[in-house]
């Protein structure tokens, strides 16, 4: 399926177009290849078509953040393993920060915002069910509580603590707060996303002028018979990642780790939010003493369970 639109000069959309398609791909980039190009003084016929679609992102970006669109600049964890042959040698474990200001990642991500938004809108004009993605209005801190709280991710965490959960619909579109958006599916990715998919044949169903597989309330009953399933497939991803960065701390545990205080988790018990930057990754926990938000701490690993996927960090003794 291809989506297409012109992107006017104040981000807004017109013409909006879905068609079935086959794409042949012309270039192959990475997200730093991409980059590189973006930022280099070449002008061949990629640099400008990859340049063309940037400029459209930005102005899409501008668009959703007038319209209201709430973004969280926080980094993200990236762990990579490289299994070793040898049963005898230790895997070698990555983990870094994504990252958060590639333009190619803006580019893709303004994309598939907005084939979301071309097919929320093209579905609901034509009452074909689909899984529309709706989210209620962020209440966002106050400029007088974001002023007592240090700039950077500790105004991030504060933010994202009072964005509301998403919600689906299916028999019309619903305002995406988040996203600044009046409708909005998930579209790009039906091989990974079952939800993508059952929008995927309704939407095919439509443009050849059958009746569509699902009616609203079809679909509904769909989305939550596989929501436990989904659920379950999270959980197993959460639980690889933490037995992987269990080992990278077990195999570490003489190193330390420059860590900020976010806020607390659950200040009754101790539980503190922190990130470690370097490694890109939030973590939650124990600290015996007042701590306020922005202040580092020195971090290191002091105990690991692989069988429960577990790893403890303790403040480094004598840190200020």
């Amino acid at each position: 399926m291809s989506i297409g639109a012109v992107v006017e000069p104040d981000g807004s959309l017109s013409e909006m177009e879905i068609t079935p398609s086959t794409v042949m791909p012309t270039h192959r980039l990475s997200y730093h290849q991409a980059d590189e190009l973006l930022l280099s003084a070449e002008d061949n016929g990629a640099k400008l078509e990859i340049m063309a679609l940037h400029n459209a992102a930005k102005r899409r970006s501008s668009y959703r953040d007038r319209n209201g669109a709430v973004s969280i600049d926080l980094p993200e964890c990236n762990v990579h393993v490289t299994q070793l042959e040898g049963a005898e040698e230790e895997p070698i474990i990555l983990v870094e920060p994504e990252l958060t200001n590639s333009p190619s990642g803006s580019l893709v991500t303004e994309m598939m915002v907005m084939a979301g938004e071309v097919v929320g809108n093209f579905c609901n004009d034509n009452r074909i069910p689909v899984p529309y993605r709706c989210q209620a209005d962020v209440v966002l801190p106050s400029q007088e509580d974001l002023a007592n709280i240090p700039p950077g991710p500790c105004h991030e965490v504060a933010k994202r603590r009072r964005m509301t959960r998403s919600s689906t619909s299916t028999d019309a579109a619903g305002r995406h707060s988040g996203l600044g958006l009046e409708a909005y599916v998930q579209f790009t990715s039906p091989i990974r996303r079952y939800g993508d998919l059952l929008a995927h044949w309704q939407v095919k169903a439509f443009l050849r002028g059958s009746p569509c597989p699902y009616n609203a309330e079809e679909l509904a009953g769909m989305l939550d018979s596989v929501q436990s399933q989904m659920q379950q497939v999270h959980k197993v991803d959460r639980e690889i990642r933490n037995y992987w960065l269990s080992v990278y701390f077990q195999q570490r545990m003489g190193e330390t780790w420059d860590a900020t205080f976010l806020c607390w988790a659950r200040q009754d018990v101790g539980m503190a939010q922190l990130l470690i930057e370097s490694l890109g990754l939030e973590v939650v926990q124990r600290l015996d003493r007042p701590v306020s938000p922005g202040q580092m701490l020195r971090m290191q690993c002091t105990e690991v369970n692989l069988r429960q996927c577990t790893f403890k960090l303790e403040e480094c003794k004598g840190t200020l």
